[in-house]
């Protein structure tokens, strides 16, 4: 996630990945620190409250996309009616099918 984070807020030659960092410190509210250690290491050797800040950065950033994405691939899928109800569920949208 760090490394999505960090190479969508690289502008490219002459800036530095420490540079995008603090960009993102200051636009997200996330410690750079902890982003750049995210970008170092995987997260399963880190505690999750220090990872926690760089995913909810992430889903701020890219969490749109990712519902487009589902929505695309929703009306386009050609499986069984159960599993698209199932796989809504599961994305939460099961109840806001219902009310629509």
């Amino acid at each position: 996630m760090s490394r999505e984070l960090l190479e969508h807020e690289h502008r490219g030659p002459g800036d530095t990945i420490e540079a995008a960092a603090q960009r993102l410190q200051t636009r997200l509210r996330v410690p750079a620190s902890i982003i750049l250690q995210c970008w170092n290491r995987p997260a399963r050797e880190m505690k999750t409250s220090r990872w926690m800040a760089v995913f909810q950065a992430y889903w701020t950033e890219f969490g749109d996309r990712a519902d487009e994405a589902y929505e695309e691939k929703r009306k386009t899928t050609t499986a069984h009616p159960a599993l698209v109800r199932l796989a809504d569920f599961v994305a939460g949208r099961s109840a806001q099918r219902e009310e629509a």
